[in-house]
Formats: structure tokens, C-alpha cells, sequence
């Protein structure tokens, strides 16, 4: 366990917002590094062992996406686009996939060193900003006096009352000058939220695809949803992938796979990154995957050759005397008349 790093991100807690990260970064970053050994780690910065060998490899942490999204309760998703955040920030450090496929990963000691030294001096900022607040409220307000006249009596009624028929009433103003205020409607978006019927199949991967970004800013406008729709209606066309593929190796490599999540999250042209991986990579392993499931759903349902043994009741001493007399004696009767 990984009581040591755990302990000084700990520390970090007032400089996190100047670092760019949010709490759910946090979260991921405190699950990589409680599963690190503090022993191997400080033999890999003695120079004692490599980080790759087998003690080496104990320094790191191996923590598929799943995993930390059981650990701290943060969406898979979530711990997707943190992952690619601390990735892109230095703030961890990883190896390349081994072969079993595992992502290892640690923190990055250089930047937690950073982030260390920061801490004294937010904290002092925060110390005199405490203390400043807190000056204003114990001065004393002096109380202001107010001199109030005397207010004389009114003097009594001396006119005659005014006939009700006399009196007219005031015409009510209208203020022309007031506009009612009209609430600003969000603007729409260019992908919907959900495919609708009569959508093309190529609109649909594109609607999909979006929504695994996270429906970024960035890339909600119409040209790239145009871009979206035209680049996968050509793999349609060239029939090399079926639509379920694309749909069901998609979802795979954003919620699935322990290595491409972050790696997708994070690129500026998320769409040609995709396409070109999907071709080299994330196609073949999605079917291999597909492929291993088939085979072991057939044999879970195959049927074991059993030796069929009878479990009918059987007879009784008696019973199968009797049996045998009687079937017998036919054979009896006929030698006897011979």
C-alpha cells in the first residue's frame, strides 16, 4: 500500500483548484497511489531495481477504470476524462500495456514535489486573507445620531367634506417604457442527445460517438457532425465492418477497455484518432473478445456424455423366480408331451 503518497496528497488539498484539477482528479489520483508499494517505490528511486522488473513493477499501480470506479465511486467516464487529465498534466506517469494487457501507472513523484512546495505558501496567503477578514469584523461601529424634529399635530378638519360627485379618478398609467424579460433559450445543440427514428445508421454511430466524448463544447458544432456522419457512412459502404461492430467496439474502447479510454478522451481531432485506431488496434481486439465469449457460451451449454445407467426398480428374489417359472414353462409343457 501506498501509505506515504497517500498521506502527502493529503496535503494538497489547497492548491488542487491552482493545479487545474477538481476533486473527482483527486479521487483517481489518491486510488492509483494507494495501490503503489512504498518499499519498492523508494528501491526504484535509490536505484536499487528497475521499475520493470518483477519487485520493480510492485511501485506501480494496477487499477483497471472499472476498478477505480468501484474504489472512490466516481463514473466510469469521469475517471476516463481524469485519467486523461493527469496523464496530459504530468501528473502521472505510465507503462506501455504488457501482456496481459495490464495498464500500469503511479504518480508522478517530480510533480508531486511541485505541488508540495506550493502548499506553504497558499496556506500563508489563505492566513493573512483569514486574518484581514476577520480585522474588518472586530472594528468597532461608532453609532450615528439622528436628530428627528418634532412632528407637529395635524390640525383639525375645518373645510366642508367634498361630494363624492366631485371626486375623479385618476386614470391608471400604463408604463410603455417596461419590456417583459425574456429568458434566453439555451443554444441548440448540433448532435441530439438520442438517435430518433428514420436516422441513417452512420447518423447514429455519429450521435454515439459524441456522447462517449461527453458531448464536449468544443466539437458541438455542424460541421463536425457532418464530418461524423460522412466518415463512418463510409465505413458502412466499404462493408468491412458491420453496424454492430462499429456500435458495440465504440462503446467497448470508452467504457469497457482499461487502456483506450483515456487515451481517446484527451486528443484534439477525436474522430480521426478514432477511425484510425479502430482500423490497426480496437477493431481486432474487440473481436477477439467477441470471438473468446462465443466460444465459452458453447461450451457451457454443451452437454457431457454420460454412460446411461437403467433406474428402474429391480425385482425381488421372489418376483423373479416366479418370472422365470413362467417363462419356463412352455418349454416345459412340450418336452413332456414329447
Amino acid at each position: 500500500m501506498g501509505y506515504k503518497i497517500t498521506n502527502d496528497l493529503e496535503k494538497l488539498h489547497p492548491v488542487l483548484t491552482e493545479f487545474g484539477l477538481d476533486w473527482n482528479d483527486f479521487a483517481v489520483l489518491n486510488a492509483i497511489a494507494g495501490r503503489q508499494n512504498d518499499a519498492a517505490l523508494a528501491k526504484v528511486l535509490a536505484g536499487e531495481i528497475s521499475d520493470q522488473s518483477e519487485e520493480g513493477l510492485e511501485s506501480w499501480a494496477w487499477a483497471s477504470v472499472k476498478r477505480i470506479h468501484l474504489d472512490k465511486c466516481v463514473p466510469v467516464r469521469t475517471v476516463s476524462r481524469s485519467l486523461a487529465t493527469l496523464l496530459a498534466g504530468g501528473f502521472i506517469e505510465t507503462l506501455p500495456p504488457a501482456k496481459d494487457n495490464r495498464v500500469y501507472r503511479r504518480v508522478n513523484q517530480g510533480k508531486l514535489k511541485v505541488m508540495l512546495a506550493a502548499v506553504p505558501a497558499r496556506l500563508k496567503a489563505n492566513d493573512i486573507i483569514m486574518y484581514r477578514s476577520g480585522e474588518r469584523r472586530s472594528k468597532s461601529i461608532s453609532p450615528t445620531v439622528i436628530d428627528v424634529e418634532p412632528v407637529e399635530e395635524v390640525p383639525a378638519h375645518t373645510a366642508e367634506p367634498v361630494p363624492a360627485a366631485a371626486i375623479k379618478l385618476a386614470k391608471p398609467v400604463v408604463a410603455t417604457a417596461m419590456k417583459p424579460i425574456v429568458t434566453e433559450s439555451p443554444a441548440a445543440s448540433a448532435f441530439p442527445t438520442e438517435p430518433t427514428p428514420g436516422m441513417s445508421q452512420a447518423e447514429e454511430l455519429s450521435i454515439l460517438f459524441f456522447n462517449c466524448l461527453e458531448r464536449p463544447k468544443t466539437h458541438n458544432t455542424e460541421g463536425f457532425r457532418v464530418e461524423s456522419v460522412r466518415r463512418f457512412g463510409e465505413l458502412l459502404i466499404a462493408g468491412d465492418y458491420t453496424f454492430g461492430e462499429l456500435q458495440g467496439s465504440m462503446q467497448w474502447a470508452f467504457d469497457v477497455s482499461d487502456y483506450w479510454p483515456p487515451i481517446l478522451m484527451k486528443q484534439t481531432k477525436p474522430l480521426t484518432f478514432f477511425l484510425n485506431q479502430l482500423d490497426k488496434h480496437i477493431i481486432g481486439q474487440y473481436r477477439g473478445i467477441k470471438k473468446a465469449e462465443a466460444n465459452a457460451t458453447k461450451q457451457a451449454q454443451a452437454v457431457p456424455i454420460t454412460t446411461a445407467t437403467s433406474t428402474a426398480a429391480k425385482p425381488s428374489v421372489d418376483e423373479w423366480l416366479v418370472q422365470t417359472r413362467l417363462a419356463n414353462l412352455p418349454a416345459q409343457k412340450s418336452l413332456e408331451a414329447a
